[in-house]
Formats: structure tokens, sequence, C-alpha cells
């Protein structure tokens, strides 16, 4: 067992290390002397880096409800899960979630990890640190004072103890969340960016600035730490530390040393991102085809329901290969009459194809088939989709029809009559239509009218006798008693209103 070393000597080594922009914990420091070397995934320079199983959760958010809306974290997430996705990472995504979703997702997250293999968690959007801990801040979270953050956030260390739970080989945590705390003026601490946190056995936290420091949205399509991420990323024969010392020194060099990216790490193994065949690799040979890249995009985003993805799709791929189905997704012009035919045609026909039909089989769009049908004239599915066009096209008549009738203005009959029976009755009009019986009197406005609902009128009745012009409603136990011009028109009134409000011949339901 060893010896907890001093705070003071713990911060001596963290400033010694500091700078090199890195902080790497090593068996035997500070609070990670416990090391489970059986938990350290080593993949060598040899080794194909996408063999084994790898595992990602992607999260960016940016359409904040009570806080700044941020640009780029969703442009981030979306280029990121592609990335990863082209890299063999079995990729789940979440574009601007709410607290819920986010609990959720990483805990699913944390269950795939129980599988084995190496885990990734992307985490770009608002954060901030109260009291030392980290908070995610999911696009509706509600903060009026530091005291709610725990309440409304998410703990950065949920991920973690996730992580930690899984027992599995190697995971990495990226934070490009040390923006300006949203926050601010409601916290009694005034700390900026977010706090160091002790990386746990097998893992590599990477923040987009150095602790307690802030970085900057970015003015293009990303923000500019996950924009070198995802170059660096894609060149072969890097290792993780490796890709993340040249990520550093790049946004050091573009922000004039004003944000120094970060790394807690308790790697003891070498992990790849890409191919690990070429050690020497320059970032000017990264070689990521940009089919399969496309493909995975399209992945990422298929089954979304922001149109935001699709028009992010389409500022990419404007002429990509799914740019037809995209425009379909968010309602843009022509979406029928282009077919966004790529004047770069993926490799893999039958890849595409299938993406293609997969994206649209459950739609209930008859434009979505048709648009498989220009694109695969002979296509693998061409039948089903014929039959769907056809079936789905009927279907819409159908409900146009029903739309037609539903909203078609209610016939009406109208009568002159008296409300009562008295020489004082007041004078009006009395209204049938196929819902309601209702009774205006004379010069007064349609808001004073007395409805009668077709569902609460039990009883429609003529006096006859001595009083043939007299009539009766019965709503529910009540009376309501009317007189007619004479005894013919009151025979009428009745048998509308029967006829309107389906009573029997005797003015009573059936």
């Amino acid at each position: 067992m060893h010896k907890r070393r001093s705070v003071s000597a713990i911060a001596a080594s963290i400033l010694t290390l500091a700078a090199a922009g890195v902080l790497v914990w090593l068996p035997g420091t500070g609070s990670l002397a416990q090391q489970e070397p059986n938990r350290q995934l080593v993949q060598s320079a040899t080794a194909n880096p996408t063999t084994a199983k790898r595992i990602a959760l992607v999260i960016g958010n940016g359409a904040y409800t009570t806080a700044p809306p941020l640009k780029n974290p969703p442009n981030d997430a979306r280029d990121m899960a592609a990335t990863l996705r082209a890299l063999g990472f079995d990729v789940t995504s979440g574009i601007n979630a709410n607290q819920r979703d986010m609990k959720r997702l990483i805990r699913e997250f944390g269950q795939k990890l129980k599988s084995g293999g190496s885990g990734l968690f992307y985490y770009a959007g608002h954060g901030v640190q109260s009291k030392g801990r980290n908070y995610l801040i999911p696009v509706d979270a509600e903060i009026q004072s530091e005291a709610e953050v725990e309440d409304s956030g998410v703990d950065v260390s949920l991920v973690l103890n996730y992580m930690d739970d899984a027992q599995n080989g190697l995971n990495i945590v990226i934070l490009d969340a040390c923006r300006n705390n949203p926050f601010a003026r409601s916290f009694r601490s005034a700390s900026d960016g977010l706090a160091q946190v002790d990386a746990p056995t097998g893992t590599l936290i990477a923040y987009a600035t150095a602790p307690g420091r802030v970085a900057s949205d970015g003015a293009g399509q990303n923000g500019l730490y996950t924009s070198e991420l995802l170059k660096q990323m894609r060149v072969p024969g890097l290792s993780a530390t490796e890709m993340f010392m040249r990520v550093r020194a790049e946004v050091m060099k573009q922000t004039a040393n004003k944000q120094v990216p970060w790394e807690a790490s308790s790697l003891t193994g070498s992990f790849y991102f890409s191919g690990a065949n070429s050690i020497n690799a320059t970032a000017n040979d990264a070689k990521v085809d940009p089919a399969t890249f496309e493909l995975s995009y399209w992945e990422t985003i298929k089954n979304s329901t922001n149109a935001d993805d699709f028009k992010a799709y389409l500022e990419k791929y404007p002429n990509g290969q799914f740019a037809s189905i995209a425009k379909n997704r968010i309602g843009g012009p022509d979406t029928a009459t282009k077919s966004g035919d790529s004047t770069a045609p993926l490799t893999d026909s039958t890849a595409i194809e299938l993406a293609f039909w997969d994206s649209i089989k459950n739609s209930t769009n008859p434009e979505d088939f048709k648009l498989y049908a220009k694109k695969y004239p002979e296509g693998a599915f061409i039948d089903l989709a014929n039959s769907r066009i056809n079936s789905l096209t009927t279907a819409a008549k159908d409900r146009a029809g029903e739309t037609t009738r539903e909203t078609a203005p209610e016939q009406v009959t109208q009568f002159e009559v008296k409300n009562g029976t008295t020489a004082s009755a007041t004078r009006g009009m009395l209204y049938i239509s196929t819902t309601k019986v209702y009774f205006a009197a004379a010069g007064e406005p349609d808001n004073n009218k007395w409805v009668f609902p077709c569902s609460e009128i039990s009883e429609a009745k003529a006096n006859g006798g001595f009083m043939p012009h007299k009539f009766r409603i019965k709503v529910g136990n009540e009376n309501h008693n009317f007189q007619a011009k004479g005894g013919k028109e009151s025979k009428i009134i009745v048998e509308a209103v029967r006829a309107a409000c389906k009573l029997d011949q005797a003015g009573k339901k059936p």
C-alpha cells in the first residue's frame, strides 16, 4: 500500500507537468494509487485498430432555453459522430438533449461498456464547475443559483462512474465544454471553465482548454478544438497521446497560446483512432475515404426529427447521395424533382442503396418512395417502393376527403320563433345543425346564444291540440318551450330537430 502524498507534493507535481500541457497520473501518485493492470487495453502499432470493439456516446447541446445558445456544438457533435463511425466506433448520439435524455444516454452507454472493448464519451456545449465538480448543462436546465446546478445539470462523475463500473479496457472522455459560465452572476464562486478531475484507472480525460480557463465557441462550422480533433483523429499511426499533443499544439498556435487543451490520463497502453501501420504519418497523410465518411454522417442523422441535422448535411453535401431525402425531411423546395445524384458517386453502390432504402422504409410520405424509384428504377426494392407509393397516395387522398368533410361549413336551418309561452316571450331565431340547437334573441350578439348540444337533447315534441304552434325541446330533465308562427311550422321545426339530433319519431333518443 502506497502512502498518500501531501496536497503540497501533489500540487508541485501538477505545476511541474503543466508546462507540457498534459497531466499523466502514474501508479503510486495521488488518489489513483490502486492500479488495475488487467483493465489496460494495449493496441500495438501493428494491430488493426478497427477490429477491437469501440463504443462511443456523442452529445452536442446548443439550443439552450435559459442560457445563451451556442452555434457550434450541434455541428461538432454531428461531425464527431460521423468521424467516429468512419473510424469503426459504434456510435450513439444526442443533439440538443435535455437532462432526462442525457442521463438515459449515459446509462445506456455504461451498459454497453460492460461487454468490453474501449469507450469514448464526447460532449460539446455549456459546462460549469461548482465547488470543484464539473457539470454538463442540458438544453432545458433552469439554473437560478449555484445550489441548483447539481439538480439541473449532469455531473461528469456520472459518466466516469459508469466507466469505472464497466471495468472495460480503456476509456476516453472529451469535454469541449469550457465556455464562459452562462450562470456566473448567480454563482457565489467565481470559477471559470472546468475543474481538474482525476482520471480513473484506464481513462484519459481531455479538455478543450486548461483547468479553470475558458474556450471559445468558435466562428466557423466547428469549434476550434473539435475541428482540430476531427483532423488529427484521421491521421494513421498516431497514438491517442500523440494525437492530443498535436491538437494542443495547433490550438495554441491559432490562439497565440491563449487556449491550451489539457489531458488527465491514467493510460499505460497505446490506443490508435486510425490505422497504426504508418507510425511516421503526418497530418497531410490522413486518408479517410470521403464516401465512407458521407455514409457514416448520414447514418448518424437519418432517424433524426430535427430539421437542423438535415440542413447541416446539405451544407456539407449539397449534391450528396441522400440530398433528396434530406430536402424532404426539412420540406425544402423541389424536394420531389431533384434527384440529388452526387457528382462523385460513392464507390459501394449496394451499400448506398441499402442506406437510402433504410432511411425511407418506414416513411408515410409517398414522395420518399418516388425519390427511390427515380434514383433506382431497377433497384432491389422497386416493386415494394411502387406498392408503397400507390397505398400511401390512396391513403392521402382518403385523408384529404375526410378533412374536407370535417372542415366543410356546417349546414344550419333557421326558424323565427319565440322563446317562452307567455305574452312577454323573447322573439329571436332558432338554429338547428347536426351538432346542436341554439336560440339567439333578436338584436343580441352571437356569443349570447342559448346552446343545446344534440348530445344533451332527450326529446323534441310539438304540443298539438289547442296550441299547435307551441313545441318544446327537452335538455336533460329540463323543458324549454318555444312558439312557432303556426302549427305547421311547429311540426317542421320538431322534425328538423329530430333528424339533426337523431331522435326517434316519438322525439326521444333511440
